[in-house]
């Protein structure tokens, strides 16, 4: 579940042959949510939300921003389609973190700053220190993106078979970008470093490749998070970083 942001955009639109989670299930997604929570990944299910507002989706767009910079909760338009156990009990942690009526208050208070702020005021809103993922434009490589995904396919391997049975698995990993266009962190639920690797040594040697131009939110640069998705190849020869 950790990987759930990123992927959520894509598999949005595919359906659960079931909603209806098995007691056994249900006990499992709620745990899932719970740890998540613990964690720090907050998610706000917009289905979940009684509202009358109802506005532009640059109204929209700009309430996720705030949710996230204000209580670091990620909005997301629907829980369809991930069981029904898991966003409810995600749902009530939250409310009982910041109120039943967080979202009722929030919507109001951030239409209020969205219909009489300008721009620049309204950027004034954003927390520089937090990695985003929803953002007006997403983090460049000024390069190859390949030479990124060879390179990270030559150090973590993945983690669900063993690695002679791994062939075209989907694979996930996050690139953390600063404001700056540096990578700060990588993570991934997907894969593993392989023996011998360094992560802070794999980090220098990316940087070494070129900088990205930064993600923009409001205006302004921004830290985000950036997801590479690619399949494995058995194929993939270690390299060093050296």
């Amino acid at each position: 579940m950790k990987h759930f942001f990123c992927i959520l955009t894509t598999l949005l639109s595919l359906q659960a042959i079931s909603q209806t989670n098995t007691e056994e299930d249900c006990k499992e997604k709620t745990a899932e949510a719970i740890a998540d929570f613990n964690n720090g990944e907050f998610i706000g299910y917009y289905d979940y939300i009684t509202s009358e507002l109802d506005f532009d989706r640059k109204y929209e767009f700009f309430y996720q921003a705030y949710m996230y910079s204000k209580y670091s909760i990620y909005m997301q338009f629907e829980s369809e389609g991930y069981g029904e156990c898991y966003p409810k009990k995600m749902d009530r942690l939250v409310r009982s973190k910041y109120g039943i009526d967080v979202y009722q208050k929030s919507r109001k208070k951030a239409l209020e700053i969205y219909k009489n702020s300008t721009r620049q005021e309204m950027s004034k809103i954003l927390d520089l220190s937090k990695y985003y993922l929803q953002t007006e434009s997403s983090p460049k490589f000024i390069g190859n993106d390949y030479i990124l995904q060879n390179f990270l396919k030559k150090h973590f391997t993945y983690k669900g078979k063993e690695a002679a049975n791994h062939d075209f698995e989907f694979r996930i990993v996050t690139l953390y970008i600063d404001r700056n266009g540096h990578i700060t962190n990588i993570k991934s639920d997907t894969d593993i470093l392989k023996d011998g690797f360094s992560k802070n040594a794999i980090i220098k040697k990316l940087n070494s490749f070129g900088n990205f131009v930064p993600a923009y939110l409001i205006g302004i640069p921004v830290n985000a998070k950036i997801c590479l998705l690619y399949t494995s190849d058995a194929a993939d020869e270690e390299d060093s970083v050296d």
